[in-house]
């Protein structure tokens, strides 16, 4: 405990040492003349880094109250003072009322309080334990704090973007790649040669100029050299004065930081969605471990033996280019897209391609590897990021992660301009079904929703009631057996030397799965299609386009609709009576599973939905027996209200 830094009798303040770190943790209990909060604020420019502060406050804001409709100056200050030693408040998972009334009629409300680090809310997220109130009216809040010392091996290489490092390595890689010879190889040898002096050249550019960096748990994105500078100087001299420049450095790097952020957001890269909460940072959940079925995974080569078998394996079922088209290609790569194993960002390849000597090289590069029927070693390489899935009510599994595959820039963007030429070549062909969306250019998930709305509605018109079977396929892409999609491209017609590209291209993968800090053995990650990669939707477009027409072929007595997104899959049906739909979704589902099992692909029936739109607005909402567990018999499949 630490009266040297706050000696009150309603402030207690504990610190931990940690491999060389303090932690500070603060608790308070204010008041109702709300001494302990008014303390903090004369005080606050004297106090350390907190990462912790909790207590009974005595004090309401809407912010944290969903009941209060006013807001108090002593509450304003609270937030403030908090915010200045770099704590926010953080939200219970089951938030509710801290402070239960004795008297029946009277509000209950939220006084106790938990504030923490940004970076450590959403994965110390505080929690309301109801089961150890006991006599006392305040319910107890419990949260887990991540004090451990760094991960060990946490240091990573990096060059901080626009710095004078950054425009060394770019002129480093030119200098190197005007070396290499614009000669267009002939032989497999001879692009993997050429392929290999490029590698090269990237590698031993950022070995020579990228430096280590450690960031710890308290790292900000916005920090500046002057901020280390002028933070040193204040832990020196504890001067108010020193703090005030201190913070007035932090809130000019702050502006300036996300000045650049939105102006990039907004104008640069006009990507509004770069706002939302899905595409942020999403911390890795500390406090469960993993299971690999019925076993926790206590070491490190456990969890990679499970997210292996979740990744990447199957369900043990058998079964020319152009300079416009590249730069049209890379027009369309985000700035913000995380690198591969090279290092090399869509910022750092753009910049190279100005040069008309590496253009020109990338761009014989690429046409060899179409023209031999070849798809490259180096590219077959990848890191395999694990990222939490939201709102998920357990991170026990693997599948409650989602893997995020990272590729070398140059392959993704090679794999960019052939995927649009196969595109552009399918859709006049005919090769796609009008109804397969999601894996084409310009058929997204919006036009998947306006096309059904749309159907539903006409349906309403013509005095049909609708009915849709929502469905997802299992493993889809780890699942695409390559002998059924080389015959698949054979029997669409497509030229021999680009089945031998694609036969090149999925075999002979490898990956590092990433933990945090942690990262696993190279792994072999042959099965299926790998995700990440922009021929990955063409593929399984593809493999899909001929289950589409031949369930229309099995189907036309029923008169179906069916919709592809990818893999999901949704079967309309219309009649005048809901019961009619069912019987006609149950054949059309049969159908549909059995040419998925013909072509290696297994549905997930506890995942299947169904929905009626009535246009009678009734009552009756029939459920359907699917005739495959667990929606049978008693368990049929019960219809739901809303799509989400």
């Amino acid at each position: 405990m630490r009266r040297n830094i706050i000696d009150r009798r309603n402030i207690l303040v504990l610190s931990l040492f940690s491999g060389g770190e303090v932690l500070n943790l603060m608790n308070i209990y204010s008041d109702d003349q709300h001494t302990a909060i008014e303390h903090l604020a004369a005080c606050v420019h004297s106090l350390p880094p907190f990462i912790y502060m909790a207590g009974d406050f005595n004090c309401v804001l809407m912010t944290w109250d969903d009941y209060e409709h006013g807001e108090s100056s002593t509450a304003i200050s609270l937030r403030d003072t908090a915010s200045q030693i770099g704590l926010e408040w953080a939200r219970p998972s089951n938030h509710r009322p801290t402070r239960i009334s004795p008297n029946p009629y009277q509000r209950s409300n939220l006084l106790d309080l938990v504030f923490l680090a940004p970076s450590e809310i959403l994965i110390s997220m505080p929690r309301l334990e109801h089961n150890f109130q006991g006599p006392s009216d305040h319910v107890p809040i419990c949260t887990d704090l991540d004090i451990g010392p760094e991960l060990p091996g946490s240091g990573r290489r990096t060059i901080k973007p626009r710095s004078e490092a950054e425009k060394s390595f770019i002129s480093d890689i030119l200098r190197d790649l005007a070396a290499i010879p614009v000669t267009a190889p002939a032989t497999k040898e001879g692009v993997e040669a050429l392929a290999d002096a490029i590698a090269t050249a990237l590698s031993d550019a950022w070995l020579a100029h990228s430096t280590k960096s450690k960031p710890t748990k308290r790292s900000k994105s916005w920090w500046t050299d002057e901020c280390l500078e002028t933070f040193g100087v204040y832990q020196l001299s504890r001067s108010l004065a020193d703090y005030n420049k201190f913070k007035k450095v932090c809130k000019d790097a702050k502006r300036d930081f996300f000045n650049e952020r939105i102006t990039e957001i907004a104008t640069s890269h006009k990507r509004p969605w770069d706002l939302m909460e899905w595409v942020k940072q999403c911390k890795l959940p500390p406090c469960e471990a993993i299971r690999n079925g019925d076993q926790s995974c206590h070491d490190m080569d456990d969890l990679w033996d499970a997210l292996h078998s979740t990744y990447n394996s199957a369900s043990g079922r058998d079964g020319l280019t152009f300079q416009h088209e590249l730069l049209s290609a890379l027009k369309g790569c985000s700035n913000s897209s995380a690198p591969g194993p090279d290092h090399v960002t869509w910022v750092h390849l753009k910049e190279l391609l100005k040069d008309k000597h590496v253009l020109a090289l990338f761009i014989v590069l690429a046409n060899a590897c179409l023209r031999v029927g070849h798809w490259l070693h180096i590219f077959k390489e990848s890191l395999l990021v694990i990222v939490p899935k939201p709102n998920k009510p357990s991170y026990a599994v693997p599948k409650a992660f989602r893997p995020i595959v990272l590729l070398i820039t140059f392959s993704k963007l090679i794999e960019k301009m052939i995927a649009n030429r196969i595109q552009f070549d399918a859709v006049k062909h005919d090769i796609f079904h009008p109804n397969q969306l999601g894996s084409i250019r310009q058929r997204s998930t919006e036009d998947a929703g306006l096309i059904l709305t749309h159907l539903v509605r006409v349906g309403w018109v013509k005095g049909l009631q609708s009915s849709t079977l929502a469905f997802d396929i299992t493993q889809f892409f780890p699942s695409i057996n390559h002998e059924m999609f080389m015959a698949v491209l054979h029997k669409q017609g497509f030229s021999p030397i680009l089945v031998d590209f694609f036969a090149s291209y999925l075999v002979g993968h490898s990956t590092v799965y990433c933990w945090n800090t942690f990262q696993s053995d190279l792994r072999s990650a042959d099965v299926g299609v790998r995700q990440g990669s922009a021929l990955s939707p063409v593929i399984s477009g593809l493999f899909i386009a001929l289950v589409m027409k031949l369930f229309y072929i099995k189907a036309a007595l029923l008169n179906m609709m069916l919709l592809s997104f990818v893999d999901d899959g949704t079967i309309l049906a219309q009649s005048k009576q809901l019961d009619n739909n069912n019987v006609g979704l149950c054949k059309a589902y049969k159908i549909i599973y059995l040419l998925f099992v013909a072509f290696a692909l297994v549905l997930e029936h506890d995942k299947t939905e169904l929905f009626h739109f009535s246009c009678r607005r009734d009552a009756y909402n029939p459920s359907l027996d699917l005739g495959y567990a667990p929606h049978t018999g008693t368990t049929p499949l019960k219809p739901k209200t809303y799509w989400r």
